[in-house]
C-alpha cells in the first residue's frame, strides 16, 4: 500500500458553493500602512525585510536564478529571425510548405523605416494598461494626498478597468479551461459540459459578460460541482477547475456596471473626502471618457501580433529549424521582463532593414526621482540603456540622460568607425537637434567592452528590497 494516500476528505454536497461568504470580513477601512512597505523610490521603511530578501528561497533570489538561467532575449529572438529571414528566402514552392506565423513574422521584420518607430512607440505606449493621462493624474492625486483609503479605490477601480477591457481575453481563457476539462473527465460527464459549454459567447464578449456569467454560475460551476462530488476527481481536472474559478472571478469584475460603479465612487471619494475642486472633477472624468474610448479600439500592432502568434504556435511544436525550447525560453524572458523586481521598461526590435539585420532593446529606468530646475519647478529625469547590433557594423551601447529637453550620450561604437568619431558627434547633435531635445556633453568611445548588461543587473540588484507597484 503506497505511503502517500490522500486522506482530505470528499466533497459530499454542492449546497454552498454559489453562496457568499458567511464569515467576518475584514473591513476595508484597515489598509496596510503605505510607510512600512518600501517603494521603488527608496521611502519607506521596510528594513525589516532584509533578512527575509537575503534568504536563500526568497521570491527575489528565484526571480534572479531564473533571470540567469534564462537565455537573453537578444539570444533567443535572433535565432527566431535568422530561422525566419532565411524561410522567407526559398523558393516559393518550398515556402508555402513552411509555418503560416514563422512566414507572417518574416513579413513584420522586413520593416521600413516609419514602421520601425511606430512598433517602438507602440512598445512605450502599451508597456502597462495604465498609460493614458487619466492615470497619471490619479497617481499625482495619490501621490499629493497620501490617503491609504483613496489608494484602496484606486485599486478597486483599476481591477475594474482591466477586467471590463480584457473580458474577450479573459472569455477565451474560461472557454480554453472548458475544453480542457472536457478532455480530462469521463465521456458522459464531458458532453454535457461541451453542451452547457456551448452557451457561452465569445464575441463581443463584454457585451456579453453578464450572460456568460449567468451561464457559469447557475449552470456550469454547480455542475463541476457535483461531478467533483461524486467522483472525487483529484487528477487533472481539478488543477483546471481551479483554472476556472480564477478566470470567473476575473470576468465578475469585468462587467460595464461594475466599472461604472467603482468610478463613480472614486470620483465621489475624490470630490467629499479629498475636497478636490470641480474643475478637476471634469478633468477626472474627461480623461475617463478619453482612456475608455482608447481601450474600445483594441490597440493592435501588426509585429507584436505576429510574434504573439509565432510564440504560441512554436513553445508546442517548435517553428521551422528552430526548437520549440527557444520559443518557451523566449516566452519566459518576457515574462521576466514584466517582474515587479525588473526597473526597467524594456524595449526591444529585430529588424531586417534595407537587406541588413539589425536588433535593437531599450531599456528605460521606471520610477526615477524628479529634479528641480533652477526656478524650483519639477523636472522629470530619465534614464535609458540603448543596445543595437547591426550587420556588416557591429555592436553599439548607449547611456542616455534626460533632464527634461536636455540630453547627455554616452556612447560606445565599433572599432571599426573609429575614424569616423569627427563626424558621428555633430551627427547626434543634430539629430537631438532636430527632435527638438538640447544636445550636451556627447562622449565617443570605440571597441569598448560592453558595460550595459552588467549596469542593468546592479540596478537590479540594487533595488531586490523594492518592488515596482506603481500605476
Amino acid at each position: 500500500m503506497p505511503d502517500n494516500l490522500r486522506i482530505t476528505a470528499p466533497v459530499t454536497t454542492t449546497d454552498g458553493i454559489n453562496k457568499s461568504n458567511q464569515a467576518a470580513q475584514s473591513p476595508l477601512i484597515n489598509p496596510a500602512i503605505p510607510s512600512k512597505v518600501t517603494r521603488p523610490n527608496g521611502n519607506g521603511k521596510g528594513k525589516d525585510l532584509d533578512g527575509f530578501l537575503l534568504e536563500e528561497n526568497s521570491v527575489f533570489n528565484k526571480f534572479i536564478a531564473r533571470l540567469k538561467e534564462t537565455p537573453t532575449l537578444d539570444r533567443t529572438l535572433e535565432k527566431i529571425v535568422s530561422a525566419a529571414c532565411a524561410e522567407s528566402l526559398l523558393p516559393e514552392e518550398e515556402a508555402a510548405g513552411q509555418a503560416a506565423p514563422m512566414r507572417d513574422f518574416a513579413a513584420q521584420v522586413a520593416v521600413k523605416q516609419e514602421d520601425m518607430l511606430e512598433n517602438l512607440l507602440f512598445q512605450q505606449e502599451n508597456a502597462t494598461a495604465f498609460s493614458d493621462e487619466l492615470f497619471q493624474l490619479f497617481k499625482e492625486i495619490s501621490n499629493k494626498s497620501g490617503d491609504p483609503q483613496l489608494d484602496l479605490r484606486l485599486a478597486d477601480f483599476l481591477k475594474a478597468f482591466d477586467g471590463y477591457f480584457s473580458a474577450e481575453d479573459t472569455t477565451k481563457a474560461i472557454a480554453h479551461n472548458l475544453r480542457e476539462i472536457q478532455k480530462e473527465i469521463p465521456v458522459k460527464y464531458s458532453k454535457q459540459l461541451k453542451l452547457l459549454s456551448d452557451k457561452i459567447v465569445l464575441i463581443p464578449a463584454k457585451e456579453n459578460t453578464a450572460k456568460n456569467l449567468a451561464v457559469l454560475k447557475k449552470e456550469i460551476i454547480p455542475y463541476l460541482g457535483k461531478y467533483v462530488a461524486k467522483t472525487n476527481d483529484y487528477g487533472k481536472a481539478r488543477g483546471n477547475i481551479s483554472l476556472l474559478m480564477h478566470d470567473v472571478s476575473e470576468l465578475e469584475a469585468s462587467t460595464k456596471s461594475g466599472l461604472a460603479d467603482k468610478f463613480e465612487k472614486l470620483v465621489s471619494y475624490c470630490k467629499y473626502n479629498l475636497r478636490l475642486p470641480g474643475g478637476t472633477l471634469d478633468i477626472i472624468n474627461s480623461f475617463f471618457a478619453s482612456a475608455a474610448a482608447k481601450n474600445l479600439k483594441n490597440p493592435d500592432n501588426k509585429f507584436f501580433s505576429s510574434l504573439i502568434s509565432l510564440i504560441s504556435y512554436g513553445a508546442k511544436d517548435g517553428a521551422g529549424s528552430v526548437d520549440k525550447t527557444v520559443f518557451r525560453d523566449l516566452c519566459m524572458s518576457l515574462l521576466l521582463d514584466n517582474s515587479v523586481y525588473m526597473p526597467f521598461t524594456h524595449i526591444y526590435l529585430p529588424a531586417n532593414f534595407q537587406g541588413k539585420s539589425m536588433f535593437a532593446q531599450i531599456w528605460v529606468e521606471k520610477g526615477k526621482d524628479e529634479a528641480k530646475t533652477t526656478v524650483g519647478m519639477p523636472e522629470k529625469r530619465t534614464r535609458l540603456y540603448l543596445t543595437f547590433d547591426i550587420q556588416d557594423l557591429g555592436y553599439f551601447e548607449a547611456e542616455i540622460n534626460l533632464a527634461g529637453k536636455h540630453v547627455e550620450v554616452s556612447i560606445n561604437c565599433p572599432e571599426k568607425l573609429k575614424k569616423y568619431g569627427g563626424k558621428i558627434t555633430p551627427e547626434i547633435s543634430g539629430i537631438l537637434d532636430k527632435n527638438g531635445f538640447q544636445p550636451g556633453d556627447i562622449k565617443l568611445a570605440f571597441g569598448q567592452k560592453p558595460v550595459v548588461n552588467l549596469k542593468i543587473a546592479d540596478m537590479i540588484n540594487e533595488r531586490k528590497r523594492m518592488i515596482d507597484v506603481s500605476v
